[in-house]
């Protein structure tokens, strides 16, 4: 094997971050060990508590070193989305299934490549839910993060017509990608006939009475409980986004869908249709502070660790 250890960051007991070296296991046949390049930071790496000492981030890039899969390109680049279950990618190697890497074309950094795939993922998921979006009223509720971002110019992209809300700092960058308006969060929304509401915030139930009939909302952060328009209303279709879960739910095809949309978002962003968040380099060492910073909303900044 390539290397004897894996040495990255875990929580304790107490939620706390700390340094963890483990013994490599052995792979399976449908893994692959990529020494990590760079790791990207999500608001899912400190809400979400790893247990039994796993290691903690879901994103990453580097190169494919070894694994029994003849599929793999050994020494070709990789981003990934890994599984919240089991050890992620703030390490110097991870272990990634397979089917679950994302090959990074040559005109794609590192650094862009790694604080892709949760958000971007997210994103296309979240658009896929809903059809027939072209010249459509929509409105995504919390622009201003790097999911907001990349479902509002991807929404664009479409021809949807595309409201945002998020805070003044953003409202010129999502304008310039062809956001019609943007709303501060304590605005009157004066958006008639919304078709659909994009949700980042946890709170889609106030725009319950806000949707056009057989319209939509998707939940991206949390999920609407209930339901309290009346029936044979509007009929508001409810709907739900967990990236994660593909790992436990998902099939072979679910896993071939994410490769293409990840593919699709590379190319996108070498056109310069995606709108990306200000990306902040920052040493492996960082990370708990960065997390920390995160926890308390440090806004518009996509935090990416470069792995020494």
């Amino acid at each position: 094997m390539i290397v004897d250890n894996i040495n990255g960051f875990s929580f304790d007991e107490n939620a706390n971050i700390y340094k963890v070296s483990k013994e490599l296991r052995k792979l399976s046949d449908d893994e692959v060990l990529i020494k990590n390049t760079f790791v990207g930071l999500n608001p899912v790496d400190w809400k979400y508590v790893k247990k039994n000492n796993n290691i903690i981030g879901v994103d990453g890039v580097g190169i494919a070193v070894y694994s029994n899969d003849s599929r793999i390109n050994i020494n070709a680049r990789y981003a990934y989305h890994c599984n919240l279950e089991e050890d992620g990618s703030f390490a110097d190697f991870t272990i990634v299934k397979s089917k679950a890497l994302i090959p990074v074309p040559n005109y794609i950094s590192d650094v862009v490549a790694c604080s892709i795939p949760c958000p971007a993922l997210t994103a296309i998921q979240a658009i896929k839910k809903i059809p027939n979006l072209k010249n459509k009223n929509v409105i995504v509720n919390g622009s201003g993060g790097m999911v907001g971002r990349i479902l509002s110019s991807l929404l664009v992209d479409i021809g949807a017509n595309v409201y945002s809300i998020a805070s003044d700092i953003h409202h010129k960058d999502l304008y310039d990608y062809g956001v019609l308006k943007c709303f501060n969060y304590n605005d009157v929304i004066d958006i008639n006939n919304l078709y659909c509401v994009f949700d980042t915030t946890g709170k889609a139930d106030i725009f319950l009475n806000k949707i056009s009939y057989y319209g939509h909302i998707v939940s991206i952060l949390g999920r609407i409980e209930n339901n309290n328009t009346s029936p044979f209303t509007t009929c508001v279709s409810l709907h739900e986004i967990a990236l994660g879960a593909i790992y436990q739910y998902g099939i072979r095809e679910d896993f071939e869908d994410l490769i293409s949309d990840g593919m699709y978002i590379f190319d996108l962003i070498a056109k310069n249709k995606i709108l990306l968040s200000s990306i902040n380099v920052l040493d492996f060492d960082d990370i708990p502070n960065a997390l920390d910073r995160l926890k308390k909303g440090a806004k518009g900044i996509k935090f990416v660790a470069r792995i020494n």
